[in-house]
Parts: C-alpha cells; structure tokens; sequence
C-alpha cells in the first residue's frame, strides 16, 4: 500500500512541475542557441568557455573559420579582470576582495548584419583573502573567474537568443 501511495506521490509531483513550466537547465524550449552553425571570434577564457559549450548544445556546430552566409558570429571584443579590496584588517592587509569581470562582445547574423553590438556582460564575486595562505587565495580567485567567464557564456547566449526571437517574430 506504501510503494504505491509513493508512485502516486511521485506522478503527481512530476506532473506538477511540468504543469508549471519547471525544466532542467538546458532542457527547456528556450535551450540551445538560435543558429545552428556559429563561429566565435576572439581570445581569453570566456572565448574559450563559449567554443567549449556550444558543441554541447543539441544541433549546433562551431565553425572554426568564418563561413561567409553560413553561420552566425560571435565575436568577444575584450575581457577585462578587476581585483577590488573590500575590506583590510587592523595590520593593513586585504582579507576581502572583489573580483568583477566585464566581458564585451558583438553578434552577427548569418547575413553579416549586426545583431548586437558593443553589449557587456559585468559580473562579481567577494572571497575572503588569508594573508597567511597566498597560493591557496590565488587559486580561489582563478576559479571564481572561470565560473564568471562560464555564467557570461549563458548570459551572453540568452541575450542574442532573446534577440533572435524578437526578430523572429517581427518578421511574421
């Protein structure tokens, strides 16, 4: 009688959350990207991060030249880390930072014509800093950057499918 009130239970649940639009990250109707085939332009890490998360999507391939009339363009402008001290201890030394990373970047149509330009993604984190253990407080910074760099390739994806999707229905 347990097993099965469970069974029901879980059905009933999983059925409310789909009812409620709930879907896994990557999963939902806007997951992907708007064009199939993309090249991305540009050096630094979040270039890098883009390349690798793009072939992960479902049906989207990324050139390794730029194909005239073929693929979209993605092009990251600049990179830009900033280490802010927050707060500093009675002896002077930083025990807080901020890292902000500002991210530039430009998208292009297949038919070349821009479909944003000069757009920035700005994104922060604090960490506290032990004067005592540099090595470790150098590699806490270098990973929160890579997962900044990882978040400004969802938003910068979400902000040209956005895009995409407001022409799509302007042209229909």
């Amino acid at each position: 009688m347990t097993q099965t009130l469970r069974r029901i239970t879980a059905v009933l649940l999983l059925a409310l959350l789909t009812a409620c639009g709930f879907h896994l990250r990557g999963k939902g109707d806007t997951a992907g990207f708007a064009y199939p085939q993309v090249y991305v332009e540009g050096g630094g890490g979040t270039a890098e991060q883009l390349r690798s998360y793009l072939p992960l999507l479902d049906g989207i391939k990324v050139s390794k030249t730029p194909v005239e009339n073929a693929t979209a363009k993605v092009v990251i402008i600049g990179e830009k880390v900033d280490n802010i001290v927050l707060t500093i201890n009675s002896s002077g030394q930083a025990t807080e930072y901020k890292v902000v990373l500002t991210v530039s970047f430009s998208a292009f149509r297949p038919d070349a014509t821009a479909l944003m330009t000069d757009q920035k993604v700005t994104l922060s984190r604090s960490y506290s800093y032990d004067p005592n253990n540099p090595i470790a407080m150098n590699g806490e910074s270098d990973r929160l950057v890579r997962d900044m760099q990882q978040d400004a390739v969802q938003l910068i994806l979400r902000r040209i499918n956005a895009v995409a999707a407001r022409d799509k229905a302007n042209a229909q």
